[in-house]
């Protein structure tokens, strides 16, 4: 998925190109760290590290990207007096990210990524490569032996953020959130063998992860902002109090959709499946 969107991405046509493939590359980071106990640390240290740079580049343009879509979005609620207020913020941004495209190009063509592809999939596509002797002598582990554990670690790591979510500061939303995903994608790896009724634990998470993304993407904007040294133009800083004012409804969301995934009926069809496998 992440080579299909490569081209795509090259060719700038549509912004979900580079979103697809930065999640991607966050997938198939999640995918190594659940097996990295089947595999030699090092080799899945390596082509972790290899996923990230890219996704790093990916993210600076998708960044922009969100930033992009939400200002026109917003300019195309204002009365038409109003709409020139926001040229200089809108302009602003859309250098920067066309700055953070043209470092993506070269990433992209850079020999240090031909190199990984190349590697990596000869890695992904070498049965056995890399491998750790099996844990009990003569004993061939296999994917239901370690994917029961490796599910329910990144479910009780998720659910630890219940004690601060409701109140946490901005930093705190956004570990709760990277956590949440992590525990999607291992999931989502996962999906085939956990059989059909995997969305009934997908879903309320899906929708958890969706509010906490719209809060971060408020902060990230407001940082953005203070970043682009704009304090004194009426049209950002006005954008900037919608923003601000977005945030508190998000917030009052949270503890419902928290609870979806938190009560002990969602623990036990997540247990169900497992034990199913």
């Amino acid at each position: 998925k992440m080579l299909a969107r490569e081209e795509a991405v090259s060719k700038d046509e549509d912004i979900e190109d580079v979103h697809q493939m930065r999640v991607a590359t966050r997938r198939l980071r999640a995918a190594l760290q659940t097996v990295e106990g089947v595999f030699e640390p090092d080799i899945i240290r390596r082509y972790r590290k290899g996923l990230r740079r890219i996704a790093q580049s990916l993210g600076a343009v998708r960044d922009g990207d969100v930033f992009l879509e939400h200002l026109h979005t917003h300019r195309d609620t204002l009365p038409e007096d109003e709409r020139p207020a926001l040229d200089t913020l809108i302009a602003t941004v859309t250098t920067e990210r066309a700055n953070a495209r043209r470092a993506l190009l070269d990433d992209l063509a850079s020999k240090r990524y031909r190199a990984f592809k190349r590697e990596f999939g000869e890695f992904l596509s070498t049965p056995g490569a890399g491998a750790l002797p099996p844990p009990e002598p003569g004993v061939t582990q296999r994917v239901r032996d370690f994917a029961g554990s490796a599910i329910w670690r990144r479910y009780e790591l998720w659910r630890a953020y219940e004690t601060v979510l409701p109140n946490g500061d901005d930093a705190t939303l956004h570990q709760a959130r990277i956590a949440g995903k992590r525990f999607r994608y291992t999931l989502e790896f996962f999906a085939e063998v956990l059989g059909e009724r995997v969305d009934t634990v997908l879903d309320p998470l899906i929708a958890l992860q969706e509010c906490l993304g719209d809060l971060q993407d408020g902060v990230t904007a407001r940082e953005h902002m203070a970043a682009l040294g704009l304090a004194d133009d009426a049209g950002a800083q006005a954008y900037l109090a919608t923003r601000t004012g977005e945030r508190a409804p998000k917030l009052a969301e949270l503890p419902r959709l928290w609870d979806r995934v938190d009560r002990g009926t969602y623990r036990r069809r997540l247990f169900e499946l497992i034990v199913k496998m």
